[in-house]
């Protein structure tokens, strides 16, 4: 899993039927610290997660535990928004 940052949404014109009405974000990764990382990735967002939240991403297709469509093309997902994180 990964941390990361909301820096965005998608929006599209047109979308692959499996995904119509599943918000689309744009996250930064970030270390524990939550200093920023160079990479970035477009995310299945079935929380609702708001701009500048701290969020754990999958990278596993997790469609049918999430009740999504079965084939729906999803490879990273937001799993949780975190709270806080404590490194002691």
């Amino acid at each position: 899993m990964i941390l990361a940052k909301v820096i965005g949404r998608i929006h599209t014109s047109k979308r692959n039927e499996k995904l119509i009405g599943l918000k689309l974000s744009v996250v930064q990764h970030v270390d524990p610290n939550y200093k920023e990382k160079a990479s970035f990735q477009v995310v299945a967002d079935p929380l609702g997660a708001g701009r500048n939240e701290i969020v754990v991403i999958s990278n596993i297709n997790l469609s049918k535990d999430y009740n999504l469509d079965h084939g729906a093309p999803i490879d990273a997902m937001i799993v949780g928004i975190v709270e806080k994180i404590d490194l002691k």
